[in-house]
């Protein structure tokens, strides 16, 4: 099975053309997401289960969760604590 080859004709526009900038703004780019970096973390499975049944338990997001817990930690360590949680504060 061979595999499909990925589209390069963007690359081959010159700069400026409005179809290469509409390629580099993505449409579903969420507006409450911008400045916004995504990052990624690998822990043991269980760790995602149990953050997941405490998701359904506190009716809180992962990200909210996520973002109280670097804000403690930050605290501890007598850092500002920066991270937005989704009513637009920080506590």
């Amino acid at each position: 099975m061979s595999k499909k080859k990925p589209d390069l004709s963007l690359l081959r526009q010159k700069p400026g053309h409005p179809q290469q900038a509409a390629a580099a703004t993505p449409a579903n780019k969420q507006k409450g997401r911008m400045g916004m970096e995504s990052m990624t973390l690998f822990f043991p499975s269980e760790v995602k289960r149990q953050l997941w049944n405490m998701r359904g338990e506190s009716r809180k997001t992962i990200q909210r969760m996520v973002g109280e817990a670097l804000n403690d930690y930050f605290a501890k360590h007598h850092k500002p604590e920066i991270v937005p949680l989704e009513d637009g504060g920080t506590e």
